[in-house]
């Protein structure tokens, strides 16, 4: 039976955030995409007409906004659109984008409703997954239009407090107060889920307004990234 977890499972429940968990052994537990197959057809929602016939309404989240794809080139993440650059340290990689994609592919499937609106709010850029060090990183962007239509103009500590927060304590896991940092010189506001002490690692949540459409979330589990300051540090801010 597996311990408590520290995990933001939000891509299978609300947000489609991915998680890390621990247990009794001491592993990492993440999402098993090694048995998925990608999603041949396109990802679309569906609803159910006054006739009873379901209707296919394909959700671009890209759609109508600046967003612009960000780039992997070794070990180097950077996002002209956000931004920002992030040097991962020696020996350490980001998943393979075809992996990434099979892994939200499976969560998605695994979602209905208003869950799979929030799924495909999210693009899904950098991964990094290391089951032996608990190491987790997730960087993404969330639609705030199809994510929070009601709430366009919410801030980073709005997002936190009406979309993180409560979910953490739905599932009993302790987040501090959100503050602002700042991660190679841009402005993101921060929270921390779980201790260290405890038998999973602590989750480390960023997120920083871009635009009147996105924001980008960071989220990780620092394994061998190092320590919070070394990666904070490993980030820089341009443009």
């Amino acid at each position: 039976m597996k311990k408590a977890a520290l995990f933001i499972s939000l891509l299978a429940a609300i947000l489609s955030a991915v998680s890390c968990s621990r247990s009794k052994s001491g592993n990492i537990t993440v999402p098993d995409t090694t048995k998925a197959s990608v999603i041949e057809e396109d990802t679309a929602d569906v609803y159910e007409t006054e006739s009873g016939e379901e209707e296919k309404e394909l959700l671009d989240p890209t759609e109508g906004t600046a967003f612009k794809k960000g780039k992997i080139e070794g070990n180097v993440y950077t996002s002209e659109y956000a931004g920002i650059k992030f040097t991962l340290r020696d020996g350490v990689s980001f998943m393979k984008q075809e992996d990434v994609e099979k892994m939200v592919n499976q969560a998605v499937k695994m979602t209905s409703g208003d869950d799979r609106v929030r799924a495909l709010s999210k693009i899904t850029e950098a991964e990094i997954y290391d089951i032996r060090t608990s190491t987790m990183l997730d960087v993404s962007y969330y639609n705030l239009n199809m994510l929070a239509p009601e709430n366009m103009d919410m801030t980073e500590e709005d997002f936190f407090r009406q979309q993180i927060m409560p979910f953490a304590e739905n599932m009993g896991i302790e987040v501090t107060e959100p503050e602002e940092v700042y991660l190679g010189g841009r402005k993101f506001v921060m929270l921390k889920m779980g201790d260290e002490k405890k038998t999973a690692p602590a989750e480390y949540l960023y997120v920083s307004r871009i635009d009147n459409d996105f924001i980008i979330f960071i989220t990780t589990c620092l394994g061998i990234l190092g320590s919070r300051e070394e990666f904070e540090n490993s980030f820089e801010a341009f443009g």
